[in-house]
């Protein structure tokens, strides 16, 4: 029996995670989110006795402790965050307060009660190019604070956009064509790194599997820019270009020019220690 707690749980990638878990009758799985009616549905659509729903915000420590000391919990992948780029800029105390101080509120009860495994689902808007927005700048922190704990296995998985997700750029699409209003993309010359589904869950998955202590698990990923995707989605459409928005920029990085010294290639990607 393996126990397993997934903070965000009712995200996009936090609710394929768990219905990933949950495919062996071996796993159990806590789901823990603050949204109460994403926790009603995860429950019902995947009805089984394997499966926890846990309230609670990670901005609250003392619940956090409670939570964390009640069981041994074999693996936590935190997953809970505020990830709306734009969303950051114009909340930056919310922003770190949820993604910071939330992070540091989980480590610090893991550390009262350290679980087997900790893993940080991250993102290459952590890494620092030409400059980093706010919800980027939350996410290099993240990192830092999880790297830094030594009572624990702790390790990052750090990836780019996924396709699916809540929000993205293929949903706003489908919502405009919808709707019947202009297509809109925000610079064709922006670059962003995309996978499937799938494919950062299977990533999480094996980073878990194969973790020590200590790494940075970064992925094969490709690039594409912004045009390209486009013309992926609507072969002979027009758009418009509206302009980056606040907190975005036009390149992202899966890895800083230091880390890529003493990455360790893989087949799958690369290794950071």
């Amino acid at each position: 029996m393996t126990r397993y707690l997934v903070t965000g749980a009712t995200g996009s990638i936090g609710s394929a995670l768990t219905r990933k878990l949950l495919e062996s009758k071996e796993n159990f799985v806590d789901a823990f989110d603050n949204n109460e009616y994403g926790l009603a549905v995860l429950e019902s659509e995947l009805a089984t006795e394997n499966l926890k729903i846990i309230i609670g915000d990670i901005r609250d420590r003392y619940r956090l402790e409670l939570l964390v000391a009640s069981k041994p919990y074999d693996a936590i992948i935190h997953l809970a965050a505020l990830k709306r780029v734009e969303a950051a800029e114009e909340n930056v105390a919310e922003a770190i307060k949820t993604n910071v101080l939330g992070t540091i509120n989980v480590i610090e009860a893991c550390e009262r009660a350290p679980p087997g495994k900790f893993l940080l689902i991250s993102s290459d808007k952590a890494v620092p190019v030409n400059e980093i927005g706010v919800y980027g700048a939350t996410k290099f922190l993240q990192e830092r604070i999880v790297l830094s704990c030594k009572a624990m296995r702790c390790a990052v998985a750090r990836f780019g956009n996924v396709k699916g997700t809540r929000g993205d750029v293929f949903e706003i699409w489908k919502k405009q064509a919808t709707e019947g209003k202009p297509l809109t993309l925000t610079d064709p010359q922006a670059r962003r790194f995309y996978w499937e589904m799938h494919e950062a869950i299977n990533f999480i998955v094996m980073c878990l599997s194969i973790m020590q202590g200590g790494e940075i698990f970064i992925p094969e990923m490709k690039e594409y820019n912004m045009l390209q995707m486009f013309r992926m989605t609507f072969p002979k459409e027009d758009y418009i270009a509206i302009g980056l928005r606040p907190g975005e920029v036009l390149l992202h990085e899966l890895m800083t020019q230091s880390e890529r010294l003493r990455a360790e290639r893989t087949l799958w990607g690369w290794i950071i220690r």
